[in-house]
């Protein structure tokens, strides 16, 4: 059985996942890195696992010589590149620094290296971002350099296409060693899948796939990790839906606004009934009167009216009038060998009439109206419902705030870091290794309150490294750079993913035990 109430737990990434197929490709770079000179090149297609592939390789070399994984964001200046390769290095930038000036930095900072015999690596991903410019600037540092085993080494990680620019550059004495970065297997495709979903169900969960349907996905994805994880995301997506009943997949403010919606039509419908209802006229009432010819002005007759008047009511009706029936009944039968007349006219003009004529006689009036109301016949027809009041709509309860716990042995601002998801990208604006100088820089900047410092490990000694706050993406850090204070841009400041962050934490960690 398969819990579908947990999170999705494809949302990860192939952060800690070291595929066969990678495992040669690393012990080839990682050799060549050390002990030999040139350019090194790691091609891969978008989502192919280039930055996982990056802090690996940055894992597997000694501490001596290995540095940060420098990410490049793109479109910033060539000044801005150097100086982003200077802080990597650990290197001091002057504030306005040109590029020559950073070149002369490095080639001194190499020659450095060889006087002392020592080697150290610098790891660049997203390569691709460089311009011919910077490119060419950056090889131009390694031209003529005989020594294999000493000084600086760089290796790039692009999409595929670096290593053809290198070459029309034509450098001379700089030699240039690329490989491709594998895609996964079948059966890497089903571990990855495997691990991601045991990270986050837990034990005594089967995974929801079953072989055909993880193969499918694989064929479809290319063998692309990125690809294989978004489309295992959307199935899982899709098997929460399949499994959810449909008044649960409403969204709350959807559901909210239907029942708002049904309640004030309800309420249109009885208030217009009732309007439509009160807007009819009452039916006039009629009266029938039988005179004589005797009792009509045109003729000199003692003033005798003969039959009583009767006002009956058509709107009313009930089983009580029977007996007013009888009575009118009556009077007519006794006068059926008269001639009559039937005149029949409202209320109002009946009455008006009867006080105009001096010679007549007021005849008695009887009104049929049922004795168990009690109340007139005007007020009994304009009495309308009432509208009923709206309800109004349920406010969504408001959703606990989580608190995450520190975790044991780190900082705040460390443990703050351990509790972002892997995905996201904060901004790295400085390091060194003095901690007390970095918290005084901290504490003078107006966004202090984004800042966090995390401690790692650089050829063996303590490195602080100051970050500044937390992006969904790549692209949302290099638009929020533009932001920051003036000379933390001129810093050199780089968007560093959230889970390289994590890397160097427990780097630190595990040396600190």
């Amino acid at each position: 059985m398969v819990d579908m109430n947990h999170a999705n737990p494809f949302d990860g990434g192939a952060n800690y996942i070291n595929p066969p197929s990678w495992q040669g490709v690393l012990r080839q770079v990682s050799h060549l890195a050390q002990f030999s000179g040139g350019l090194q090149v790691i091609d891969g297609g978008v989502g192919a696992g280039k930055t996982v592939f990056a802090h690996m390789l940055a894992n597997t070399l000694p501490a001596e010589v290995a540095n940060d994984v420098l990410a490049l964001p793109a479109g910033l200046p060539t000044a801005q590149v150097f100086d982003c390769l200077l802080t990597a290095l650990g290197l001091d930038v002057q504030q306005g620094q040109s590029v020559g000036q950073s070149i002369v930095a490095l080639r001194q900072f190499n020659n450095q290296l060889k006087q002392e015999q020592e080697r150290k690596i610098l790891i660049i991903d997203d390569a691709h971002h460089l311009d011919d410019q910077a490119l060419a600037a950056l090889a131009s540092v390694f031209q003529g350099d005989n020594d294999a085993e000493v000084g600086l080494a760089v290796v790039f990680l692009s999409i595929r296409g670096l290593a053809q620019r290198l070459d029309k550059l034509n450098l001379v004495d700089v030699e240039v060693r690329d490989c491709i970065l594998p895609s996964f297997s079948a059966t890497e495709a089903e571990d990855l899948l495997g691990q991601e979903f045991a990270a986050v169900a837990g034990e005594g969960q089967r995974f929801p796939f079953d072989d055909d349907f993880v193969a499918a996905l694989w064929r479809e994805a290319n063998g692309n990790p990125r690809e294989l994880l978004r489309l295992a995301h959307d199935a899982w997506e899709d098997l929460r839906q399949e499994s959810t009943p449909l008044w649960q997949r409403i969204p709350v403010w959807h559901a909210v606004a239907i029942f708002a919606l049904i309640v004030v039509l309800a309420v249109g419908v009885v208030t217009y009934s009732a309007k439509k209802e009160a807007a009819q006229p009452l039916p006039p009432a009629v009266i029938t009167t039988k005179i004589t010819p005797s009792a009509l002005p045109a003729v000199e007759q003692s003033p005798v009216v003969e039959s009583p008047v009767t006002i009956v009511d058509t709107a009313i009706h009930s089983e009580d009038s029977q007996p007013t029936e009888s009575l009118a009944q009556s009077s007519v039968e006794s006068l059926a060998s008269e001639t009559s007349m039937v005149v029949t006219t409202e209320v109002s003009e009946v009455i008006t009439s009867a006080m105009d004529t001096e010679n007549s006689v007021p005849s008695p009036v009887v009104y049929t109206v049922p004795p168990s109301e009690g109340v007139d016949v005007s007020s009994a027809i304009n009495s309308a419902p009432k509208a009923p009041a709206v309800n109004q709509a349920p406010v969504p309860p408001t959703p606990p705030k989580i608190i995450n716990r520190p975790i044991e042995g780190l900082t705040s601002d460390e443990a703050a870091l351990m509790s972002m998801a892997d995905r996201g990208f904060a901004i790295q604006i400085s390091a060194s290794n003095s901690l007390k100088s970095l918290e005084s820089f901290v504490a003078e900047q107006r966004n202090r309150s984004t800042l966090k410092i995390y401690r790692s490990i650089r050829s063996g000694k303590n490195w602080y490294i100051v970050v500044e706050g937390f992006y969904a993406d790549k692209d949302s850090a290099l638009a929020s750079m533009k932001n920051l204070p003036t000379h933390q841009l001129k810093a050199g400041p780089w968007p560093k993913s959230i889970s390289a962050i994590k890397l160097e934490i427990e780097a630190y960690k595990q040396q600190a035990r």
